[in-house]
């Protein structure tokens, strides 16, 4: 009866030490993603100070945010406001930059105050960020117009038994994949939604559509341990450049 009772109780510590592992890991993402934050927060307060450039072909977030016309009552709403990616084409001047929009096909001319790195889909800035700049400018004096942006940026909010809200009326409100765990065998992620809360999701249920999110994190997590990345075939291998392409241009 002892020996069972201490094989239980190693069982138990061992599965404690893996929790506390799997909670110490996903507070290091958490921390990784605010120093992120923090690091476009400061670059914000010195932009007076330091002149921000950006390179021809550099992917960008673009701020522009859109007021509900008066007695309107859209059943869909505008998810973000800042919008992307998008790619740097060219230099206007000391101040302003040509950017590529592809919804629909133009190019259109950008004050660097509205402009900021595009470092992965899960650093776009939070909505409330409204660059000091911009504040003192006409609230959609901007470069975009609703037109031209695609069909994700918008998302119908729901709310469930007055609490819990949903995102729906969107074929992509997942960002990121963040964390990875394991639970009687089941393999979870922790995902990064449109609105910026994190659920746990079986993997069954990221795949397929979010698989190149799940390939992503894997091969970032190989790539942190040194190990080789993932092998694929030619074809998957070329179907997935025109995929991260698409990723940039067609935002």
């Amino acid at each position: 009866m002892e020996t069972i009772k201490e094989q239980a109780i190693q069982l138990l510590a061992a599965q404690y030490r893996r929790e506390l592992h799997k909670s110490l890991r996903d507070a290091r993402h958490v921390v990784e993603r605010q120093l992120i934050k923090a690091q476009d927060r400061h670059e914000k307060r010195l932009q007076h100070q330091v002149t921000v450039h950006f390179e021809i072909g550099d992917p960008v977030w673009v701020y522009q945010f859109f007021r509900d016309r008066r007695g309107e009552n859209r059943i869909k709403k505008l998810a973000f406001s800042w919008h992307g990616p998008y790619r740097i084409v060219g230099k206007v001047g000391e101040n302003a930059y040509s950017v590529e929009i592809s919804h629909p096909d133009k190019v259109v001319t950008v004050n660097v105050n509205r402009l900021k790195k595009f470092r992965g889909r899960w650093t776009r800035p939070f909505t409330d960020e409204v660059p000091a700049e911009v504040e003192g400018e006409g609230v959609e004096d901007g470069p975009l117009a609703e037109t031209d942006l695609p069909s994700l940026s918008f998302t119908e909010r729901l709310t469930v038994a007055q609490e819990d809200t949903g995102i729906a009326s969107t074929n992509k409100p997942l960002l990121e994949i963040v964390a990875k765990r394991t639970i009687n065998r089941s393999v979870e992620y922790l995902a990064l939604t449109s609105n910026y809360e994190t659920f746990w999701l079986p993997r069954s249920d990221l795949m397929p559509s979010y698989g190149a999110l799940v390939t992503m994190f894997e091969q970032a997590e190989r790539k942190k341990k040194g190990l080789p990345e993932l092998r694929r075939s030619s074809r998957l291998a070329d179907a997935n450049a025109e995929v991260d392409e698409d990723d940039i241009l067609m935002a």
